[in-house]
């Protein structure tokens, strides 16, 4: 399908109709406000477990959320951008003084998880709120579950950064992403809810159920799958984080004139489109799906052809080599090569997928469901590999450029890929290899690989890894 990048209004960012020539919109707006993030974190046992029944409770919990968060959004005059799988993201448009909204709205939040029955708020470690005042650019990609809201710019990527170092129960905003002290709230300390939201609560006690009934289904393709039946896979979550772009963001929001910002946008989108060419380009030993992006972090689920055992020795260096040669690569619908859009970002890959009970992790297990909002549904994918993933973005001394395992995917690889790959720091429990990954030749006795897999990947010897602590390197 065709498209059109349109500059529209907040309130018609959602809006996809077609126009004369069939052509969908591809809608972005420039806006300012607050963003706010809320995440949560669920005891261990039910977020990164190979048991389905402890998925459910995590994709009930976030279903739960979303729901008694769009409940007071309204009032407090919040627009939700995303619902990630540890994560939902709000803007609240207008100046700094939108602070005590900001404020109310996550007071009425936490006083509802509160009130989550039992068999919900057992699970729960911890609830926190960031949130930044600033400028922001946002593009909507349409409304299917697997399309993206994403916010570039430095007031929403900052509260996502926070996020870790919050204190659970209480809320941490400050006025621009560029040094103002953060602002420290607990959202327990006022136990007065206003009128509308204590009747919210009363709702929400009156019509409490028991847990779900789920049905669990495996599938390899991904098509719409409710909270109430989701699907599961067996497989790595994939991310790749565009490091170094919001750079490009904060020197375009210096031109008076706007054409900065408009060539940004339309890059961007071009950038989006970088991983839909990575889900077709042909044959290979795995197969992938795309879930929303993450601001400017791709999401993937990569599915081997083969037992997950097996490609736990292959799948994760070569899925993470094929998505870097894509840069070099023309891009099909401009005929100009896809590193010419990125300028001086680059990618930032992390996988994970995690052993049997028996090691650390959940087996490859993961959960699919699309959470459904007032607006459009979220597609969301819960288990060990999710929650991992994320965590190895954030390891100490992971550059540009970087694959990233955690040590439980590192031990599973085959011994050739596993030189490749060195220990991100003292005490990690991340290991990462530097882009080019090399590929060996498959011997003649070994099943047929497609050509496209093994073109050019000549087998070079490389007894250590470019991050061997023996040679002079400096990070």
């Amino acid at each position: 399908m065709e498209y059109f990048i349109k500059n529209a209004g907040l309130s018609d960012i959602r809006m996809h109709a077609a126009n004369e020539r069939g052509q969908l919109p591809i809608n972005y707006v420039d806006t300012t406000g607050y963003h706010l993030y809320i995440g949560f974190s669920l005891k261990k046992q039910i977020s990164a477990s190979e048991d389905h029944t402890a998925g459910k409770k995590y994709i009930t919990f976030l279903n739960r959320l979303v729901a008694v968060s769009q409940g007071l959004q309204a009032q407090h005059g919040a627009v939700l951008l995303e619902v990630q799988s540890d994560k939902i993201h709000f803007l609240f448009p207008g100046s700094t003084e939108r602070s005590g909204s900001v404020l109310e709205f996550c007071r009425g939040v936490q006083a509802s998880v509160d009130a989550f029955p039992l068999y919900m708020n057992e699970n729960l470690n911890s609830m926190r709120y960031a949130a930044t005042h600033g400028r922001s650019i946002l593009i909507s990609t349409g409304m299917n579950p697997d399309d993206s809201t994403v916010s570039l710019g430095p007031a929403a990527n900052d509260p996502a950064k926070k996020l870790l170092d919050v204190e659970s129960g209480h809320l941490y905003y400050r006025v621009n992403p560029d040094g103002a002290k953060w602002q420290k709230e607990n959202l327990r300390s006022v136990t007065r809810i206003a009128n509308k939201e204590g009747a919210l609560l009363e709702s929400l006690a009156a019509n409490e159920q028991e847990p779900l009934d789920f049905e669990i289904r495996s599938a390899l393709e991904l098509p719409s799958a409710s909270v109430d039946n989701p699907y599961v896979m067996q497989g790595f979550y994939f991310r790749s984080d565009l490091d170094g772009f919001t750079a490009r963001v904060k020197e375009s929001f210096k031109d008076e004139s706007g054409k900065m910002v408009e060539r940004l946008v339309s890059d961007f989108v071009e950038i989006m489109h970088y991983a839909e060419s990575y889900l077709h380009m042909g044959s290979r030993l795995y197969k992938v799906a795309k879930l929303p992006w993450s601001g400017d972090c791709a999401n993937l689920l990569i599915k081997a052809e083969e037992s997950y055992s097996l490609s736990r020795k292959t799948v994760p260096p070569i899925s993470s080599r094929d998505w870097f040669e894509l840069r070099d690569k023309q891009n099909d619908r401009s005929g100009y090569l896809w590193k010419s859009y990125m300028g001086e970002a680059g990618w930032l890959v992390s996988i994970a997928g995690g052993g049997p009970n028996t090691e650390q992790g959940g087996n490859g297990a993961l959960l699919i469901a699309d959470i459904q909002t007032t607006e459009r549904p979220f597609r969301i994918a819960a288990g060990w590999g999710a929650e991992r993933s994320l965590n190895a973005q954030a390891a100490k001394r992971v550059l540009t450029n970087d694959t990233v395992l955690q040590y439980t995917d590192y031990l599973a690889l085959d011994k050739y890929y596993k030189r490749q790959f060195s220990v991100c720091s003292e005490n990690s429990s991340y290991y990462r290899a530097k882009y080019p990954i090399i590929s060996y030749k498959v011997p003649p006795h070994a099943k047929a690989i497609p050509t496209s897999i093994t073109t050019s990947n000549v087998y070079t010897p490389r007894p250590a890894s470019s991050y061997d602590t023996t040679k002079k390197k400096t990070f």
